[in-house]
């Protein structure tokens, strides 16, 4: 029967590997555990391990990862875009691999919006296409660096089709007045 492997197996490994390296001093086996510990906190969509223990007693008002900032007096769909996509907050849980995979995504089509902001119908069809590359190529789903990436891709498409939204009720609002 296969053994399944528990998020904190890697801590077994360690201990193993200080049984048969009798050579490291006890400073170098602290760090390297700090280390490991970290790597598989970043892993599992924190920074480091005291942002799982924040994450667990902290405001529970630090959900999942959205845009704080509305373009309100945005002047089109390029400024709304931009606003919408630089103040992005991220809950304790979605940090680590998780947070700059996401950022990875959001910046890439920030670059892309900034050379060509007159026509965003581009970068729509980039994202589309986008995400539907990253689907087929599709890792194993709790791998946070796959699923950052992947939700930032959809972010920015649904903050293409806000700032579309926004503009038509910017003009609906300059024909009515």
């Amino acid at each position: 029967m296969a053994k399944n492997k528990n998020d904190f197996d890697f801590l077994d490994e360690l201990f193993d590997e200080l049984e048969t390296s009798g050579s490291q001093s006890v400073n170098d086996f602290g760090d390297m555990i700090k280390n490991r510990v970290n790597e598989e906190m970043k892993k599992n969509g924190y920074d480091d391990f005291s942002d799982l223990i924040l994450g667990g007693i902290g405001n529970s008002s630090h959900g999942k990862v959205h845009s704080r900032s509305r373009g309100r007096y945005a002047q089109n769909r390029f400024d709304y875009f931009i606003n919408a996509l630089i103040n992005v907050s991220y809950g304790y849980q979605y940090r680590g691999y998780y947070r700059e995979a996401h950022q990875e995504a959001i910046d890439k089509y920030i670059q892309m919006a900034k050379n060509n902001p007159t026509d965003l119908s581009v970068l729509e069809r980039n994202v589309l296409r986008e995400i539907r590359l990253v689907r087929r190529n599709r890792r194993d789903g709790r791998d946070k660096e796959y699923q950052g990436y992947l939700d930032g891709l959809n972010l920015v498409k649904k903050e293409l089709e806000n700032s579309k939204i926004y503009m038509m009720g910017k003009i609906a609002d300059s024909i009515i007045s």
